[in-house]
């Protein structure tokens, strides 16, 4: 059943959307059949921003989960059935976050929605592009690797093309995509202490270092030595005594 809310225009910069790797494309204004051609087929080209990282052989995922349709001059969305579960309402994306909450709910779902996706991987300047797409709103998956991680981007083919103002002027085929990305922070491991390790191999009598700072087993036996040359000395004198006697 197609949703029928109508679709509201917000001035928003279209290249401040790119950058932050979504595209308020679920909100158009009225069209005739002239400005919009949903016969013709477009291509989304994805970049990665360079984060002084490798940004070669990123794989990428795109999903068709949305079919467009016009309805008294507007234009909506109508969410594949299989992806229902994901409670998604894409005619209702008047802001930034409610469309990347869409593509996170959309990227849980997707997975085991049997919707296949075209895959395609960066080359040397992060670049990929997917080509021969149909009119439809696609869920680009994000990634998570030695380049860093992406989130998940909704973008449509076609997507609205603005002035410097934020006015719509028409319509874009082919769209240019920049996901939101951060480098991965690997956390350092903490070295673990180390044992006394022993310096002989005899069986059943290890020998092992003494640390330079460990004072404790030398005063230990300081201590019995003096003991028992005191008890020595002790012994001798009464002997002597009881020779003299």
């Amino acid at each position: 059943m197609r949703n029928r809310n109508k679709i509201v225009v917000r001035k928003k910069p279209l290249a401040a959307l790119l950058l932050a790797g979504v595209v308020l494309l679920g909100m158009s204004v009225p069209v005739s059949a002239d400005e919009l051609d949903l016969e013709r087929g477009g291509s989304v080209t994805v970049q990665l921003e360079d984060l002084d990282t490798d940004r070669s052989q990123v794989k990428f995922n795109l999903y068709k989960v949305a079919d467009p349709f016009l309805d008294q001059g507007n234009l909506y969305w109508n969410l594949d059935e299989r992806l229902a579960d994901s409670n998604v309402e894409l005619n209702d994306l008047d802001t930034g976050d409610k469309v990347r909450r869409a593509a996170e709910l959309l990227e849980k779902t997707v997975a085991d929605s049997g919707i296949a996706p075209v895959s395609g991987v960066t080359d040397s300047q992060g670049e990929v592009s997917f080509r021969e797409l149909v009119p439809g709103m696609y869920l680009l998956g994000g990634t998570e690797g030695n380049y860093g991680i992406t989130e998940a981007s909704l973008v449509s083919v076609p997507g609205q093309e603005r002035d410097e103002k934020g006015s719509m002027i028409g319509w874009i085929y082919d769209v240019n995509l920049i996901p939101k990305a951060e480098s991965q922070k690997t956390p350092v491991p903490e070295k673990p202490e180390k044992p006394d390790t022993p310096v002989s191999n005899t069986p059943g009598r290890p020998v092992y270092k003494v640390q330079t700072d460990d004072t404790s087993s030398i005063g230990k036996w300081a201590g019995i030595c003096l003991l028992a040359g005191g008890t020595f000395f002790l012994a001798v004198t009464a002997k002597r005594k009881s020779k003299n006697k």
